[in-house]
């Protein structure tokens, strides 16, 4: 075996972990606020099928987003995307940097549980885009028999727990002025 093939090696792998180590994550919390410009922008959907709006089409949507709505424009992403009842209560947190966050609260169908529902959501804003990732949250306390026959309450509380698990994440880059 050649020494200088080896040593070669160990140098070239302690490279890249050295500039690994030194590369930066973003961190919008801590960066100094910014709103997305005003413009034509494609919204794009992960975890297409579940929850998205009537519609039902697999093209990315657009959207113009004007000067008045800028500082809003990542809340605005999770909390009408989805189209949710609009007797669900939304909850923004403060803004920190160009990280954002908040709760949307939707009471469930008193007759087949009790108590409400989630949607978690954070994400980051920047100048030309914003990303927003969603999560439920089921706090509804199921009620007996509200699966039917076919399913017991065991088998949906076990599906509501899977779909906890998944994050759906809304994406809108900037496109250029609104048309």
């Amino acid at each position: 075996m050649n020494p200088y093939s080896v040593c070669h090696q160990i140098v070239v792998v302690v490279s890249v972990l050295a500039v690994a180590a030194c590369a930066e994550t973003r961190d919008p919390a801590s960066e100094a606020p910014v709103d997305p410009q005003a413009g034509q922008y494609k919204i794009t959907l992960s975890g297409k099928g579940l929850l998205k709006h009537a519609g039902g089409d697999d093209d990315p949507e657009t959207f113009c987003l004007t000067e008045l709505n800028r500082d809003a424009f990542a809340h605005m992403l999770a909390e009408n995307y989805y189209k949710l009842h609009p007797s669900c209560r939304v909850v923004r947190a403060p803004r920190e940097g160009n990280a954002i966050s908040g709760e949307i609260k939707c009471p469930v169908d008193p007759k087949m549980a009790t108590g409400s529902n989630s949607f978690i959501y954070e994400g980051a804003v920047a100048p030309d885009s914003a990303k927003v990732e969603v999560r439920i949250k089921f706090d509804a306390k199921l009620k007996n028999g509200t699966a039917g026959e076919e399913v017991s309450n065991a088998q949906l509380k076990f599906a509501m727990k899977t779909y906890e698990t998944m994050r759906f994440v809304i994406e809108a880059t900037r496109m250029g002025e609104c048309s």
